[in-house]
């Protein structure tokens, strides 16, 4: 999953934020309490 593209229904905790990283995971989108998209990248 180098390099890939998560889409999530909101803003991810720490926690999840530390296993995207470890997945590979490099850019996360998601809704915020506004119902607007999103985005940042795991460093």
């Amino acid at each position: 999953v180098n390099g890939g593209t998560m889409y999530v229904t909101s803003k991810p905790c720490n926690i999840c934020r530390k296993l995207m990283k470890q997945a590979g995971i490099s850019k996360v989108i998601y809704l915020d309490d506004e119902g607007k998209m999103q985005s940042y990248m795991i460093e």
